[in-house]
């Protein structure tokens, strides 16, 4: 987790998303679940208008519809845990670096998280699925390089 909190740290400072006093509990970068992809084009409407009221942008101050957050996942996502929030933040460039704040859940609107498991091209990947207090769901899945810091992230939300 130390390179990855450390990433997420620099990117803080370039642009503060924290609000005063709010700590860290974990870090993680992961990738949208596969099914989460086809959720989000299948239920825009519920994302957009249920899945958090939906994720508010951080710097445009409007929701986030379906096409927006799936092309800033597109390179992967950091997950910023809090005592607050779970906080996205979209990956890019080369080396897949925290890019942009794209949106945040309020850590009391998380009724349920998952642990799971997929298979990629025979590797087995650590899953999670977060469930909203609306129905809906957020999944992501952590390459192997980023497993322990995704278990991390599952334990901080107590599962």
């Amino acid at each position: 987790m130390a390179d990855t909190e450390e990433r997420i740290r620099e990117f803080l400072e370039r642009q503060p998303v924290l609000a005063q006093g709010e700590p860290i509990h974990a870090v993680a970068k992961a990738m949208p679940l596969g099914g989460v992809k086809r959720f989000a084009k299948d239920r825009a409407p519920m994302l957009v208008g249920g899945a958090i009221g939906a994720f508010i942008a951080h710097n445009r101050d409007k929701k986030i519809v379906a096409e927006d957050l799936e092309t800033a996942m597109r390179n992967g996502v950091y997950l910023l845990a809090t005592d607050r929030r779970l906080l996205l933040i979209s990956a890019g460039g080369m080396r897949g670096l925290p890019q942009e704040h794209i949106g945040s859940v309020e850590r009391s609107r998380v009724v349920r998280v998952e642990r799971g498991s997929t298979r990629v091209s025979m590797v087995k990947m650590l899953t999670v699925v977060f469930t909203l207090d609306d129905g809906s769901e957020l999944g992501f899945e952590f390459p192997k390089v980023d497993a322990k810091d995704g278990e991390r992230l599952i334990v901080s939300f107590g599962a």
